[in-house]
């Protein structure tokens, strides 16, 4: 894996070199997914569903709708219109690459597995392609800095 190599001045993207990051966001979704499970009378449907309905809306909201940075810095003002995927997606593609791709790849990979859990069951298969469709779209370049219908603009 090749680690990114960011200026100290974004607070936001001094975690998404590290190495460890992949294994502790691989860790947390299982270990929420085990909690769900774990709940009287959850079926294992209802926890991928909720396990993918979770991740996505968790996901949008801190990657795709929160903007600017958690603390000020010196120079805030190029990073206060961006949300953090589009703060990521800026940097150089090549040191992001395996990043971005993994956290691509983690909600597609989580719907295939909750088709299957579920048995192709309708009413399952909808929320979670509505859900997995809500953490994917915003990540795709065409999207990038894209407000639809100027929701979430200022």
């Amino acid at each position: 894996m090749v680690r990114a190599r960011f200026d100290s001045t974004n607070p936001n993207l001094s975690w998404f070199g590290n190495s460890g990051f992949l294994l502790w966001y691989t860790g947390v979704v299982i270990i929420c997914h085990l909690t769900i499970l774990s709940l009287p009378y959850m079926t294992t449907p209802w926890a991928w569903t909720c396990t993918i309905t979770a991740h996505s809306f968790i996901t949008f909201s801190f990657f795709h709708w929160q903007k600017g940075t958690p603390v000020e810095t010196v120079d805030n003002t190029e990073v206060e219109t961006c949300t953090l995927w589009e703060q990521i997606h800026d940097h150089n593609e090549d040191e992001v690459f395996w990043g971005k791709l993994f956290l691509f790849l983690v909600p597609l990979a989580g719907f295939i597995v909750a088709v299957e859990y579920t048995e192709h069951d309708h009413i399952h298969f909808w929320i979670n392609l509505s859900c997995t469709l809500l953490s994917i779209l915003p990540k795709l370049p065409m999207f990038q800095k894209v407000r639809l219908f100027g929701i979430n603009a200022h």
